[in-house]
């Protein structure tokens, strides 16, 4: 059976705030779904327990999801981030499957 690691759904959102202060550093949150089959983020979203009923949920420090955390899962992984308003940025995504 394929991995759904990375099928992992990843959403990014981007608080860029011209002339107004950034709240804190922001803020990146997850949603992981067990027991799901396939290796497409179809296959999550098709899933009768997405979006509403995810089997785990909470916070994260760093915009990474650990390695070798499972098989057979999809994830979401969304928030914002409070960048300083001049510099270079490099986002860049990773998988094994989908994302």
């Amino acid at each position: 059976m394929k991995h759904l690691y990375s099928s992992a759904l990843l959403v990014f959102s981007f608080l860029i705030l011209f002339g107004q202060s950034c709240p804190g550093l922001g803020s990146i949150s997850y949603q992981r779904w067990n027991n799901i089959s396939g290796s497409t983020v179809s296959s999550l979203t098709s899933n009768s327990n997405y979006p509403n009923n995810p089997s785990s949920s909470g916070t994260l420090t760093i915009f990474e999801i650990p390695q070798n955390t499972g098989n057979n899962y999809g994830m979401k992984v969304y928030g914002y981030i409070c960048p300083p308003t001049s510099g270079n940025y490099v986002f860049w995504i990773a998988s094994d499957e989908n994302a």
